[in-house]
């Protein structure tokens, strides 16, 4: 008889399968190292079905393992996610155990400023910090962070959002008044700029610090001059009452 409480709140999913659970797997901000993708192999092909499922919230879970052979498992992936979770100044005391908690759900995040020139922020970076923070847990918790307000990842439909603004600054100097951030604010985003004077405007109202207007300009009068978050809560799925999150706190810092 396996006690299947433990091998759920050791992050390990109770198969439909008799006899058999599914490997989870924690990758805060969904960005790892491609050393760890072998040991994920190995963990399928030795143990599991040969297949690898990659989780809506940007974990990894490995089907077809056989309960019998849950302590050799636990062993081949001791070091990987104690690894993993170091990155995030999480020090799991028995890795050789598995992962000490379920509830609160791996930290999900796009890509971020490592390649996407629309994101404001690493969201990877800020992923490991909260995972950090809350982890481990065993209260159901959904976080997951967007670096600009495009929200690929999906932040409205977490309990908690995280979504990074940028609050624009602006050279005038450097301006040649080429409207390109005027239009494409007009056509993409929310109006909020016009020329007035013989200069870029900005309507406090309308802006929602997405910082496109940076990437639009071709002399570099626009920049991100400060670095913002909107923090939205609240947001669920499910079958009963799904709901979008609600913004909680404009203009953060990340101290805050």
């Amino acid at each position: 008889m396996y006690n299947t409480k433990k091998i759920i709140k050791n992050a390990f999913r109770v198969s439909k399968v008799r006899g058999e659970t599914v490997i989870r797997l924690r990758v805060p901000g969904g960005h790892l190292e491609a050393k760890y993708l072998d040991v994920i192999r190995d963990l399928a092909q030795k143990f599991g079905n040969g297949t690898v499922h990659l989780t809506a919230r940007q974990g990894y879970e490995i089907p077809g393992v056989k309960l019998s052979e849950m302590e050799k498992v636990r062993e081949y992936m001791r070091q990987m996610i104690y690894e993993i979770e170091k990155e995030s100044n999480v020090i799991l005391e028995e890795p050789q155990n598995g992962y000490p908690a379920a509830g609160t759900r791996n930290v999900s995040a796009c890509i971020g400023n490592r390649a996407c020139q629309f994101s404001n922020s690493d969201t990877t970076l800020l992923a490991q910090k909260i995972e950090g923070v809350i982890y481990p847990n065993n209260y159901h918790l959904k976080v997951a962070i967007t670096g600009c307000p495009n929200d690929c990842i999906k932040a409205h439909m977490n309990d908690m959002g995280i979504i990074a603004t940028a609050a624009p600054g602006y050279n005038k100097e450097a301006c040649i008044l080429c409207e390109a951030c005027v239009d494409n604010c007009k056509a993409r985003v929310s109006n909020a700029l016009k020329v007035e004077n013989y200069r870029i405007v900005r309507d406090e109202e309308y802006c929602i610090k997405c910082g496109e207007c940076v990437l639009k300009c071709p002399t570099q009068a626009a920049y991100r001059e400060k670095l913002l978050y909107r923090v939205i809560i609240g947001g669920r799925t499910g079958k009963r009452n799904p709901r979008l999150a609600v913004s909680f706190i404009e203009d953060a810092s990340e101290e805050i």
